[in-house]
């Protein structure tokens, strides 16, 4: 059983190999990831000047906004449906710029938002802008940040690149994610939940569809929303995790070396 003095010497020969592991590592994740830690924008939507506008039946309102987001141009879409169709009083309403996408739901039926940026396609429909060729391959995931959710939302997000159409499906064949009302969330959309052929090096387009069906039985689309900015962001480094683990396993291997 070692003493005091021979338990200080080791806590402080453990200090001292975790601090010089910690530069090494340091050291190493600056090399590796000198070009990886920026956070890329993709929309802040802050538009010089704030479109809006209503859709009141099963035809989608479409608007193509030029500005300050990647690539250079943005699509929304808002398609309002069910009792839209049929009760003229009913409308759902997307307004965009000064920094936030907000949509105010019907009264009763189901809205759904699309949001799409460079050459992305949905479904049978093609958008005219120009492959955005973005490389996203130093990052890990996308990083919604709502204003406000006033209800369920259904969230589900489409990266699409030469290798093919991605889509996000956090839970098996079950593309999207419903956040929960909130005055303010942070949605984290990581690459690894991501299902389908992507390169990440060479990004075309994205889309982002808020509300609606997602075809798998779930329904979130009457809630009042803002949307106020859409990222990549990288991986956190573990720094923390691994200083404490270097430290201890050089704790126990002293302690284990020393004469009983």
């Amino acid at each position: 059983m070692p003493n005091l003095r021979h338990l200080i010497a080791a806590l402080a020969l453990a200090a001292g190999t975790a601090a010089a592991t910690a530069a090494t590592a340091a050291t190493a994740a600056t090399a590796a990831t000198a070009t990886a830690t920026a956070t890329v924008v993709i929309d802040d939507f802050a538009d010089a000047a704030t479109a809006s506008f209503v859709n009141i039946g099963l035809s989608e309102s479409t608007a193509a906004q030029a500005g300050n987001m990647v690539g250079g141009g943005r699509f929304e879409g808002l398609l309002c449906y069910f009792a839209c169709a049929y009760n003229a009083p009913y409308s759902a309403r997307l307004t965009v710029g000064d920094g936030t996408l907000s949509v105010l739901p019907p009264l009763a039926g189901l809205a759904t938002t699309r949001v799409l940026w460079g050459n992305a396609s949905f479904g049978n429909t093609v958008f005219p802008f120009a492959s955005l060729g973005l490389n996203l391959s130093g990052e890990s995931a996308f990083q919604l940040q709502f204003g406000a959710v006033s209800d369920d939302l259904l969230v589900q997000f489409v990266v699409v690149s030469p290798a093919g159409q991605s889509v996000y499906s956090p839970v098996l064949n079950n593309p999207g994610v419903v956040l929960h009302a909130a005055a303010s969330q942070t949605s984290m959309l990581p690459f690894s939940a991501f299902v389908g052929g992507a390169d990440w090096a060479n990004v075309s387009g994205l889309g982002v569809v808020l509300g609606g069906n997602n075809g798998h039985g779930t329904e979130a689309a009457l809630a009042r929303f803002a949307l106020d900015s859409v990222m990549a962001v990288p991986v956190p480094e573990p720094a923390a995790g691994v200083l404490w683990a270097a430290g201890l396993l050089t704790l126990v291997g002293v302690v284990r070396r020393r004469p009983r």
